[in-house]
């Protein structure tokens, strides 16, 4: 197991690095809290790794930071999807539709709490966390329908990405909290959608700012500006 973790913060930071990079070639303006989503799972990941160095091993106070993390993790993934999607509808009800998208999480997010709630903190956050994946997969479908018709590659492979890290997210943290006989395959699984969430991220940006939409190649704010 110690193999497969520090497999996955040697891969994890390099990927990590790669999409910080790619975002700061001007794709800040587009991608601001996606930005910090990455700054903020970098840092993490470091102190996580320190704490871990430290220590010599996973303790309470690990897995008391793992979870405050997470949960800052999935805040920011829920904000970048409704950023995203209000960048993609029109003005006036557009707008209002996504003022009750974030009510109906927010209120999603508090009976979560209530119905996930174990004495146990571990399963607790473990199944808090999987409703909140499979929750916000619902915002994450409604933006890919939106971009579906806006044909832009570059929006709709970042969106794909966040799809594979919520859909595994939820897959991972149920086989976790399932029994520990598949703590490892919970593990394998978060493990493996966060690197393909990364990797996608950072094809869908490290290509040049353009995307074939009705046979033109367009800067994708500037097209996406046009089709609202």
């Amino acid at each position: 197991m110690q193999l497969l973790q520090w497999t996955g913060w040697v891969l994890g930071i390099s990927l990590q690095l790669l999409v910080i990079a790619a975002i700061l070639r001007g794709k800040l303006r587009s991608y601001p809290i996606l930005f910090a989503l990455i700054i903020f799972e970098f840092l993490s990941t470091i102190v996580m790794v320190a704490a871990t160095l430290d220590s010599g091993a996973w303790t309470k106070e690990t897995a008391k930071y793992y979870w405050i993390t997470e949960v800052i993790d999935y805040a920011l993934i829920y904000a970048c999807l409704v950023q995203l999607l209000a960048q993609a509808v029109s003005r006036g009800q557009g707008r209002r539709r996504i003022a009750w998208v974030i009510v109906l999480g927010v209120l999603f997010v508090l009976l979560s709490i209530v119905q996930s709630y174990h004495v146990r903190p571990h399963l607790w956050m473990n199944q808090l966390v999987r409703n909140v994946a499979f929750g916000s997969m619902f915002v994450n479908l409604t933006l890919w329908t939106v971009l579906i018709r806006q044909p832009n590659r570059e929006r709709l492979m970042v969106t794909a990405g966040m799809g594979i890290q919520l859909a595994g997210s939820a897959i991972g943290h149920s086989l976790l909290s399932i029994s520990r006989q598949f703590v490892w395959a919970g593990n394998v699984v978060l493990l493996s959608v966060y690197l393909l969430f990364l990797y996608t991220i950072w094809r869908a940006l490290k290509a040049p700012g353009t995307v074939a939409i009705n046979g033109t190649n367009q800067d994708p704010d500037e097209a996406l500006h046009r089709v609202n």
